[in-house]
Parts: structure tokens; sequence; C-alpha cells
């Protein structure tokens, strides 16, 4: 189903990295019968007409890579106009590089593939999703560093979300998963996360997200979650959130109902990996950077969903078993997604 950059300075998610976020990223998804939809996890659709129901704020993507879409906002209302329930509820792709540039930097290429299940809906909405997700993750490390050029993510997502009155809702989430490099069996690679969140809709435009998330790229496992969203024109959005906040537009109405939007974003990426080293040894390196993002999404209703994002990656760390090892040096950022 994303950052307050004081908050995490300092520290490493997705869509889901997973964005994207996540890359590792919360995403939000108001849910208004008629107009909007839940989203597939990535999906953001926007607060039309200025309404925000209780209930439909969410994390839509869980904190860590694998677990849905790098670049976690892949449409807006786009999801929920598919009138009919549906059992198999999405299918989702995306990519994103990063180019290693110098001696001292750390190119990759994230890679996440997901499919989203629909056994429980309320209403028009959908209450229950299970999205079983894998990713690959390329990289390129710096000199120094004697790190595997693969690495993978196997997870599934369980997201529960419920209205509990007319405006206070409730999302709860948990993501096992194994990440690593899958050359032997290592039971660090076996990694749990979750979320729990409660939205509370002050005005039509205005609503106040607080909960916590338990997180695989920090040392502090439990992160606190939320903030405010306002909404004061159906064209306008902003989301002051940990652990991603973003102003979106619209910038154009489509032929058949669609509509592109654009948006600046600050958000916060990473995973942790079970890794083999060369002597044989094992290791949980973990990879955190934050990011500036530009990005353009693009949806046709009833048919297909985009994302395309360019950004600037800083404050960049790698650490091998929770001791911080080597900071590489910026990089530029380019992603690419779709939801179907």
């Amino acid at each position: 189903m994303v950052a307050v950059l004081v908050v995490l300075s300092g520290a490493t998610s997705a869509r889901g990295q997973s964005p994207g976020v996540f890359p590792g990223g919360i995403s939000v998804a108001p849910l208004v019968p008629d107009h909007l939809a839940t989203e597939f996890p990535g999906g953001e659709p926007f607060a039309f007409d200025g309404v925000i129901p209780a209930g439909a704020i969410v994390p839509a993507t869980p904190l860590a890579p694998g677990q849905g879409p790098d670049t976690d906002g892949l449409g807006p209302p786009w999801g929920e106009q598919r009138t009919q329930r549906r059992f198999w509820y999405a299918r989702s792709l995306s990519a994103t590089w990063i180019p290693r540039g110098p001696a001292d930097g750390f190119g990759m290429v994230d890679v996440p593939l997901a499919l989203t299940l629909a056994p429980v809906w309320f209403d028009d909405l959908p209450a229950l999703t299970v999205t079983p997700g894998f990713g690959f993750h390329f990289w390129q490390p710096p000199d120094v560093l004697e790190l595997p050029s693969t690495v993978y993510d196997s997870s599934i997502d369980v997201t529960w979300r419920t209205p509990l009155t007319e405006r206070l809702g409730l999302g709860l989430g948990i993501t096992p998963g194994v990440y690593g490099d899958y050359r032997s069996w290592n039971p660090r690679a076996f990694q749990l996360t979750g979320w729990g969140i409660v939205d509370v809709r002050v005005t039509d435009a205005f609503s106040l997200l607080a909960g916590a998330a338990v997180v695989r790229q920090l040392d502090l496992r439990v992160l606190p979650v939320g903030g405010l969203i306002w909404s004061p024109r159906a064209d306008t959005r902003l989301e002051l959130l940990v652990p991603r906040s973003r102003l979106s537009r619209k910038i154009a109405d489509l032929a058949g109902g669609g509509a592109a939007w654009g948006y600046v974003a600050c958000q916060f990426a990473g995973g942790t990996w079970a890794v083999t080293m060369p002597d044989d040894s094992t290791a949980v390196v973990t990879s955190s950077d934050l990011r500036v993002v530009l990005g353009l999404e693009v949806f046709r209703s009833r048919t297909i969903a985009g994302v395309g994002e360019v950004g600037y990656v800083f404050s960049r760390t790698i650490s091998a078993n929770g001791t911080p090892e080597y900071n590489p040096s910026d990089a530029l950022m380019l992603s690419l997604g779709a939801t179907f």
C-alpha cells in the first residue's frame, strides 16, 4: 500500500528504498467510494473533492525494499475506478537506477515485482490485501568493499485497514521476508517488519496520522510514523509525513478520465540483507540514504498507472553487523514503475 528529514537525519523504508518508496516508504491512500479506491501498494490516490475519509490513510508500501514498488506513488484514483471486486487485484513492477560514479560511489539497480490479492472487501474497498513480492538488487560497490553483486528479497505483505468511526480509522500490516544473497541459508536473512497507524479526519480536507513501524534499516527498530495531510483543493495535496513528505499537484486531465500529477518529495530509503563474505563468513549488510525527488504520475482509469522519478541521493551509509563502515558519494537517481 513517503520523510521529515530532521527526524530521519543520520538514519537509513519502501515502497519501498522501496521507493520510492520503498523502497521503502509509507504511502497514504484516501479511500472514497465512487471517487477513489485503495491502490496497489505504492499507489496514492489523491483526495478528490477535498474529502479524506477516516480509515483511509494507512501505509500501503512496507518499510523495506522488495515489499512493493520502490516508487511508492503509482497514480491517483485509477485503482478503485475498477468497480468490480477483484481477488487478483493488481500487479506491479518498477526499476530504480543509481549510477556508481566515482570509485567511492555505490551503484545499484533495484527491480521489485509484486502481485496484490484482495480476498476481503469492505463495501467497495478491499479491506484485506495480501502481496507476495520478489526483488532483485544489482550492486556495484565501492572498490574498498567486498560485497556480493546481487542480493534478493522475498516477502509476503499482509495489510488490514478499516474505518472505526466516521472520523477515525485504523490500519495494520505485517511483512515476513527473506533478504540476502541466497548463496547459503542464513537465519539472519529472515526479517519481520510491520506497522500500525491511526488516522483522524479533522476536517474534510485535513487529516492527522500517528503510529509506529518495525523497520529493518535502523538500529532503533521501532520508528514513529505519521504526520498530517492537507488537501485544500482537488488538484493539490500536501503530505508532511514520516518517513516521506510530498507536495503534489495535478498537471493535466487526460482523455478517458485519467490525469497527470507532478510532485516533489523527500524520502528515506534503504534495506538490510544477510550476505556471504569472500572468506565464507556471514554478515548483515545495511544500506541507507535520503532522497529528494521530482516525480510524474500518470494514470488512465480502469487501465494502467505509471510513475517516473529523478532524484538526488545523499547521506548514504553502508554498515555491516550494525557497525557503520562506509559513506558512498552522493549520486543521482532515476526510477520508473507501472501498476496494472
